[in-house]
Protein backbone atom coordinates (compact mmCIF):
# COMPACT_ATOMS: atom_id res chain seq x y z
CA UNK A 1 0.00 0.00 0.00
CA UNK A 2 0.91 3.55 -0.85
CA UNK A 3 2.24 5.18 2.47
CA UNK A 4 1.72 9.28 3.16
CA UNK A 5 4.88 9.76 4.44
CA UNK A 6 8.05 9.78 1.83
CA UNK A 7 11.73 9.73 1.93
CA UNK A 8 12.97 12.25 -0.32
CA UNK A 9 16.56 11.22 -1.98
CA UNK A 10 19.26 14.33 -2.27
CA UNK A 11 21.11 13.75 -5.69
CA UNK A 12 24.12 14.82 -2.90
CA UNK A 13 23.79 14.17 0.75
CA UNK A 14 26.11 16.42 1.44
CA UNK A 15 24.22 19.10 -0.45
CA UNK A 16 20.71 18.03 0.10
CA UNK A 17 19.11 19.98 -2.39
CA UNK A 18 17.61 19.49 -5.66
CA UNK A 19 15.02 21.35 -8.57
CA UNK A 20 13.14 19.50 -11.78
CA UNK A 21 10.37 20.12 -13.78
CA UNK A 22 7.09 18.60 -13.79
CA UNK A 23 5.65 19.41 -17.31
CA UNK A 24 2.78 18.62 -19.46
CA UNK A 25 5.62 17.29 -22.25
CA UNK A 26 6.45 14.28 -20.18
CA UNK A 27 2.85 13.78 -18.35
CA UNK A 28 -0.43 14.60 -20.05
CA UNK A 29 -1.33 16.12 -16.49
CA UNK A 30 0.89 16.48 -13.26
CA UNK A 31 -0.90 14.17 -10.84
CA UNK A 32 0.70 13.85 -7.40
CA UNK A 33 -0.88 11.80 -4.48
CA UNK A 34 -1.24 12.98 -1.09
CA UNK A 35 1.77 12.72 0.71
CA UNK A 36 4.24 14.30 3.34
CA UNK A 37 7.93 14.84 3.49
CA UNK A 38 10.26 16.28 6.27
CA UNK A 39 12.04 18.31 3.55
CA UNK A 40 10.92 22.11 2.73
CA UNK A 41 9.13 22.38 -0.63
CA UNK A 42 8.55 25.36 -3.32
CA UNK A 43 6.45 24.98 -6.24
CA UNK A 44 6.91 27.57 -8.50
CA UNK A 45 4.30 27.53 -11.72
CA UNK A 46 6.15 28.64 -14.90
CA UNK A 47 2.67 27.96 -16.79
CA UNK A 48 -0.74 26.60 -16.43
CA UNK A 49 -2.31 26.22 -13.26
CA UNK A 50 -2.84 23.53 -10.52
CA UNK A 51 -5.33 22.53 -7.92
CA UNK A 52 -3.08 22.48 -5.12
CA UNK A 53 -4.25 20.71 -1.59
CA UNK A 54 -1.88 21.58 1.90
CA UNK A 55 -3.72 19.72 5.11
CA UNK A 56 -7.06 20.66 4.72
CA UNK A 57 -7.12 23.34 2.32
CA UNK A 58 -7.59 22.98 -1.47
CA UNK A 59 -6.61 26.07 -3.32
CA UNK A 60 -6.04 27.26 -7.50
CA UNK A 61 -2.44 28.14 -7.76
CA UNK A 62 -2.21 30.00 -11.35
CA UNK A 63 1.01 31.11 -13.46
CA UNK A 64 3.65 32.99 -11.77
CA UNK A 65 2.85 31.87 -8.28
CA UNK A 66 4.45 30.44 -5.37
CA UNK A 67 3.70 27.91 -3.23
CA UNK A 68 5.82 27.29 -0.11
CA UNK A 69 5.18 23.59 1.72
CA UNK A 70 6.48 23.19 5.08
CA UNK A 71 7.78 19.59 6.03
CA UNK A 72 5.06 17.59 7.71
CA UNK A 73 2.29 19.06 5.86
CA UNK A 74 0.03 16.58 3.70
CA UNK A 75 -0.05 17.86 0.33
CA UNK A 76 -1.06 17.23 -3.42
CA UNK A 77 -1.08 18.74 -6.99
CA UNK A 78 -3.11 18.08 -9.74
CA UNK A 79 -3.25 20.01 -13.20
CA UNK A 80 -5.95 19.23 -15.86
CA UNK A 81 -4.82 17.70 -19.17
CA UNK A 82 -6.01 19.95 -21.80
CA UNK A 83 -3.58 22.44 -20.10
CA UNK A 84 0.07 23.34 -20.69
CA UNK A 85 1.57 23.46 -17.48
CA UNK A 86 4.66 23.43 -15.79
CA UNK A 87 5.84 23.62 -12.49
CA UNK A 88 9.27 23.92 -10.88
CA UNK A 89 9.80 21.76 -7.84
CA UNK A 90 12.68 23.18 -5.47
CA UNK A 91 13.39 20.76 -2.63
CA UNK A 92 15.89 21.26 0.09
CA UNK A 93 16.62 19.48 3.58
CA UNK A 94 16.84 21.55 6.80
CA UNK A 95 20.16 19.97 6.88
CA UNK A 96 21.29 22.45 4.76
CA UNK A 97 22.13 24.51 7.16
CA UNK A 98 22.84 22.53 10.25
CA UNK A 99 26.39 22.83 10.41
CA UNK A 100 26.09 26.91 9.78
CA UNK A 101 26.36 27.04 13.61
CA UNK A 102 27.82 30.06 12.89
CA UNK A 103 25.12 32.40 10.90
CA UNK A 104 23.65 34.20 13.72
CA UNK A 105 21.15 35.84 13.63
CA UNK A 106 20.63 34.06 9.80
CA UNK A 107 20.33 30.44 11.94
CA UNK A 108 17.35 31.72 13.96
CA UNK A 109 15.72 33.07 11.08
CA UNK A 110 16.40 29.64 9.02
CA UNK A 111 15.02 27.98 11.76
CA UNK A 112 12.29 30.08 12.01
CA UNK A 113 11.08 29.60 8.26
CA UNK A 114 11.60 25.89 7.93
CA UNK A 115 9.15 25.02 10.93
CA UNK A 116 7.10 28.02 11.97
CA UNK A 117 5.30 30.02 9.22
CA UNK A 118 1.90 29.34 8.31
CA UNK A 119 2.59 31.07 4.75
CA UNK A 120 -0.69 32.41 2.71
CA UNK A 121 -0.53 30.38 -0.40
CA UNK A 122 -0.31 31.30 -3.59
CA UNK A 123 2.16 33.97 -3.00
CA UNK A 124 1.76 36.27 -5.83
CA UNK A 125 4.05 37.48 -8.54
CA UNK A 126 1.81 40.87 -8.02
CA UNK A 127 3.56 41.68 -4.49
CA UNK A 128 6.84 43.13 -4.37
CA UNK A 129 7.88 40.08 -2.14
CA UNK A 130 6.38 38.01 -4.63
CA UNK A 131 8.11 39.13 -7.30
CA UNK A 132 11.61 38.99 -5.25
CA UNK A 133 10.86 35.86 -4.52
CA UNK A 134 10.19 34.23 -7.15
CA UNK A 135 13.48 35.69 -8.52
CA UNK A 136 15.78 33.93 -5.93
CA UNK A 137 13.82 30.12 -7.14
CA UNK A 138 14.66 31.04 -10.44
CA UNK A 139 18.21 31.81 -9.88
CA UNK A 140 18.71 28.61 -7.26
CA UNK A 141 17.10 26.37 -9.97
CA UNK A 142 19.90 27.86 -12.78
CA UNK A 143 22.63 27.52 -10.17
CA UNK A 144 21.88 24.24 -9.94
CA UNK A 145 21.26 23.25 -13.49
CA UNK A 146 24.75 24.66 -14.89
CA UNK A 147 26.60 23.62 -11.88
CA UNK A 148 29.46 26.46 -12.91
CA UNK A 149 32.11 26.53 -10.31
CA UNK A 150 31.15 27.97 -6.91
CA UNK A 151 27.37 26.85 -7.24
CA UNK A 152 27.27 25.81 -3.69
CA UNK A 153 27.94 29.40 -2.06
CA UNK A 154 25.26 31.16 -4.33
CA UNK A 155 22.96 28.49 -3.92
CA UNK A 156 22.69 28.61 -0.24
CA UNK A 157 22.73 32.57 -0.90
CA UNK A 158 19.76 32.61 -2.75
CA UNK A 159 17.89 30.50 -0.22
CA UNK A 160 18.85 32.85 2.60
CA UNK A 161 17.29 35.79 0.71
CA UNK A 162 14.60 34.04 -0.20
CA UNK A 163 14.10 32.65 3.70
CA UNK A 164 14.69 36.75 4.57
CA UNK A 165 11.97 37.77 2.34
CA UNK A 166 9.80 35.00 3.89
CA UNK A 167 10.25 36.08 7.33
CA UNK A 168 10.21 39.62 6.69
CA UNK A 169 6.76 39.66 4.84
CA UNK A 170 5.37 36.66 6.74
CA UNK A 171 7.20 36.13 10.29
CA UNK A 172 4.04 37.61 12.35
CA UNK A 173 2.30 34.23 10.74
CA UNK A 174 4.72 32.23 12.85
CA UNK A 175 3.61 29.65 14.89
CA UNK A 176 4.35 29.45 19.08
CA UNK A 177 7.51 27.48 19.52
CA UNK A 178 5.33 24.81 21.73
CA UNK A 179 2.95 24.41 18.99
CA UNK A 180 5.90 23.54 16.77
CA UNK A 181 7.80 21.09 18.90
CA UNK A 182 4.28 18.85 19.68
CA UNK A 183 3.64 19.33 15.49
CA UNK A 184 6.75 17.26 15.09
CA UNK A 185 6.24 15.08 18.11
CA UNK A 186 2.56 14.09 17.09
CA UNK A 187 3.64 13.10 13.94
CA UNK A 188 5.56 10.06 15.84
CA UNK A 189 2.94 9.18 18.17
CA UNK A 190 0.64 9.20 15.84
CA UNK A 191 2.87 6.70 13.35
CA UNK A 192 0.81 3.79 13.63
CA UNK A 193 -2.40 5.14 13.45
CA UNK A 194 -1.28 6.32 10.05
CA UNK A 195 -0.17 2.70 9.20
CA UNK A 196 -3.04 1.51 9.81
CA UNK A 197 -4.86 3.48 7.51
CA UNK A 198 -2.29 2.87 4.56
CA UNK A 199 -3.43 -1.02 5.43
CA UNK A 200 -7.07 -0.86 5.95
CA UNK A 201 -9.00 1.90 4.27
CA UNK A 202 -11.14 -0.23 2.06
CA UNK A 203 -11.99 -1.62 5.44
CA UNK A 204 -14.07 0.19 8.53
CA UNK A 205 -11.80 1.77 11.09
CA UNK A 206 -13.57 2.94 14.01
CA UNK A 207 -12.08 5.86 15.70
CA UNK A 208 -11.45 3.71 18.81
CA UNK A 209 -9.37 1.51 16.42
CA UNK A 210 -7.80 4.14 15.82
CA UNK A 211 -7.02 5.67 18.80
CA UNK A 212 -5.79 2.29 20.06
CA UNK A 213 -2.94 1.78 17.64
CA UNK A 214 -1.38 5.15 19.06
CA UNK A 215 -1.99 4.01 22.61
CA UNK A 216 -3.96 7.17 22.84
CA UNK A 217 -7.55 7.70 24.76
CA UNK A 218 -10.18 8.72 22.32
CA UNK A 219 -10.36 12.27 23.84
CA UNK A 220 -6.06 12.50 23.39
CA UNK A 221 -5.74 10.94 20.14
CA UNK A 222 -8.76 13.56 18.84
CA UNK A 223 -7.07 16.32 19.66
CA UNK A 224 -3.69 15.45 18.71
CA UNK A 225 -4.66 14.09 15.29
CA UNK A 226 -6.53 17.40 14.25
CA UNK A 227 -3.01 19.40 15.45
CA UNK A 228 -0.85 17.77 13.38
CA UNK A 229 -3.34 17.22 9.94
CA UNK A 230 -5.52 19.69 10.16
CA UNK A 231 -8.64 17.43 10.21
CA UNK A 232 -10.36 15.39 12.74
CA UNK A 233 -9.90 11.92 11.92
CA UNK A 234 -13.16 11.20 10.38
CA UNK A 235 -12.74 13.87 7.68
CA UNK A 236 -8.95 12.62 7.64
CA UNK A 237 -9.87 9.22 6.32
CA UNK A 238 -12.76 10.30 3.67
CA UNK A 239 -9.98 12.63 2.26
CA UNK A 240 -7.69 9.97 2.21
CA UNK A 241 -10.15 7.26 0.62
CA UNK A 242 -10.55 10.36 -1.70
CA UNK A 243 -7.26 10.72 -3.15
CA UNK A 244 -6.73 6.82 -3.29
CA UNK A 245 -10.21 7.26 -5.63
CA UNK A 246 -8.51 9.33 -7.76
CA UNK A 247 -5.44 7.40 -7.95
CA UNK A 248 -7.76 3.82 -9.06
CA UNK A 249 -9.13 6.25 -11.36
CA UNK A 250 -6.01 6.20 -13.67
CA UNK A 251 -7.01 2.51 -14.09
CA UNK A 252 -9.59 0.19 -15.79
CA UNK A 253 -11.67 -0.11 -12.64
CA UNK A 254 -15.48 0.66 -12.36
CA UNK A 255 -16.90 3.25 -10.25
CA UNK A 256 -18.03 0.11 -8.22
CA UNK A 257 -14.91 -1.40 -8.02
CA UNK A 258 -13.30 1.87 -6.72
CA UNK A 259 -16.25 2.68 -4.41
CA UNK A 260 -15.69 -0.92 -2.29
CA UNK A 261 -11.83 -1.07 -2.81
CA UNK A 262 -12.17 2.79 -1.00
CA UNK A 263 -14.36 1.52 1.78
CA UNK A 264 -17.65 3.07 0.56
CA UNK A 265 -20.83 1.60 1.70
CA UNK A 266 -22.09 2.04 -1.93
CA UNK A 267 -21.51 3.41 -5.39
CA UNK A 268 -23.75 6.54 -4.63
CA UNK A 269 -22.51 6.92 -1.41
CA UNK A 270 -19.28 7.34 -3.14
CA UNK A 271 -20.63 9.41 -5.88
CA UNK A 272 -21.92 11.98 -3.26
CA UNK A 273 -18.47 12.13 -1.26
CA UNK A 274 -16.49 12.37 -4.36
CA UNK A 275 -18.46 15.14 -5.89
CA UNK A 276 -18.76 17.22 -2.42
CA UNK A 277 -14.77 17.11 -2.57
CA UNK A 278 -14.11 17.27 -6.44
CA UNK A 279 -17.18 19.05 -7.59
CA UNK A 280 -16.65 16.82 -10.15
CA UNK A 281 -18.64 13.13 -9.87
CA UNK A 282 -16.07 10.40 -10.56
CA UNK A 283 -17.21 9.84 -13.91
CA UNK A 284 -16.63 13.44 -14.69
CA UNK A 285 -13.20 13.52 -12.86
CA UNK A 286 -11.78 10.17 -15.17
CA UNK A 287 -12.53 12.08 -18.39
CA UNK A 288 -11.34 15.60 -17.55
CA UNK A 289 -7.95 14.35 -15.43
CA UNK A 290 -6.96 11.39 -16.69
Amino acid sequence: MRTLHENISMPDSGFPIKAFIRSYRSENNIFVHPHWHDVIEILYIIEGKAVQQINNRIFEANKNELVVIAGGQVHSTYTQKENKNEILVLQFSPDLFSSEDHLFPENKLVNQFISSIDFPNPISNKTVSGTEAICCIKAINEELEYKRYGFEIFVKAYILKFVGIMVRNFGHLRRKRDDVVKLNSTKKILNNTFKLIDNNFSFDIPLEKAAKASNLSIPHFCRLFKSSTGMTFTEYLLFYRINRAEEMLRFDLTITEIAHECGFSSTASFSRAFKKSRALSPTEFRRIYL
